[in-house]
């Protein structure tokens, strides 16, 4: 999830080599209707997804993790958002268990 192409632009470069299927999204709420009827790997999820520094229909991530538990969910956001990404993950992890955030810099 992505406000724009620039983020799959520089994926498909990166994977080009790979047999990977890359689908781009700009809203969290189209995500879940591809959950319908198929999983993912990955779910590389990026400043797209806030709004007033916290994220949109977070139930959504709720519904994929259900669909889909194989999936790993990926944060690519800015330093702001962190705070907003790592209490939803901590909210997460004290309902299920299931979270393990980490956080890593990238340059």
């Amino acid at each position: 999830v992505a406000r724009d192409t620039g983020l799959i632009d520089r994926l498909e470069k990166l994977l080009a080599d790979r047999r990977a299927y890359i689908f781009w999204e700009s809203r969290l709420d189209r995500v879940l209707e591809r959950f319908e009827n198929d999983t993912y790997d990955v779910l590389l999820l990026t400043d797209a997804i806030f709004a007033r520094g916290r994220i949109e229909n977070m139930e959504i991530l709720e519904v994929i993790a259900a669909k889909s538990p194989v999936t790993q969910v990926l944060f690519l956001v800015e330093p702001p958002n962190i705070p907003s990404v790592l209490d939803y993950l901590w909210q997460r992890e004290m309902a299920t268990g299931v979270y393990r955030p980490r956080l890593l810099p990238v340059v």
